[in-house]
């Protein structure tokens, strides 16, 4: 291979590699909830079960979280999510969804509390909002056992 061919080469390599990291979202976990939760949200909404009166409550956690989570997306124009692993919930024996948007929840609260940054105030109230998911999703599972 020319010398010329094989620098052309390493250069669109490198450019490659560079675009890969650009696609990759600042804050993965917080994607990863924020898609848990849509799932989540959707298995709750097709459910005929009521779990003992939690599910409306548990519906608004969930909507009430995502937008606090978008909104700290947007605040750090981490608008592209990434992908995520689907055979996860494959895990869990019931309420697969649910349980990993449990999981994921308590992820991304870490990823928030360890964050040095503010999201020009929205840390605060994302915070409380997760607080109250997981609460809500954790009785709620309580309710099925």
């Amino acid at each position: 291979m020319s010398r010329g061919l094989l620098v052309v080469c390493v250069c669109v390599a490198a450019a490659t590699a560079a675009d890969e990291r650009k696609e990759q979202p600042k804050h993965p976990r917080l994607h990863a909830a924020l898609a848990q939760l849509r799932e989540a949200k959707e298995e709750l909404e097709a459910s005929k079960e009521d779990y003992g009166g939690r599910k409306e409550k548990a519906l608004k956690a969930i909507d009430e979280a995502r937008t606090s989570l978008k909104v700290i997306l947007a605040v750090k124009g981490d608008v592209k999510g990434g992908g995520r692993d689907r055979d996860r919930d494959k895990k869990y024996k019931d309420h697969p969804r649910l349980r990993a948007a449990l999981e994921d929840l308590r992820d991304a609260r870490r990823e928030l509390k360890e964050s040095d940054a503010d999201f020009q105030g929205n840390r605060k109230e994302a915070l409380k909002k997760i607080d109250v998911a997981i609460d809500h999703l954790q009785d709620l599972l309580k309710a099925v056992k």
